[in-house]
């Protein structure tokens, strides 16, 4: 017996309420964002200071830690943004996309024309 699992159609009322809630959150989302940098900082400092203190210079550790924060930034552009958008792209035309039922019917209006434009000529 096959099982598929159909996903819940809500009509985007989940996402509605999650975009009023975000819109919501701007004054906190912009305090975040600056204090991130700082907890950022505070984070692999304490991981400097309990597991490389002995081992690595502050100096060459906050290289290391640089050059792996431009990696990492340079992975994601690359490999994972591109991955997230090809999702979301994917998902918003497989489920009930407006948008892809007007370009079925384009396709079908312009195999017509097609069609009559080879029979007149």
């Amino acid at each position: 017996m096959a099982f598929k699992l159909k996903q819940h159609d809500d009509e985007g009322r989940i996402m509605d309420t999650m975009d009023l809630f975000s819109a919501s959150m701007a004054n906190f989302q912009q305090s975040m964002a600056l204090a991130s940098p700082f907890t950022l900082f505070g984070m692999t400092a304490l991981v400097y200071d309990r597991f490389f203190r002995g081992h690595i210079t502050t100096i060459d550790f906050g290289m290391v830690f640089i050059v792996a924060f431009l990696i990492y930034q340079v992975v994601h552009y690359k490999y994972v943004y591109p991955a997230l958008v090809r999702f979301g792209s994917k998902q918003s035309w497989k489920h009930k996309n407006p948008m892809k039922d007007d370009i079925v019917k384009l396709e079908a209006h312009l195999c017509e024309i097609e069609q009559l434009i080879k029979e007149k000529s």
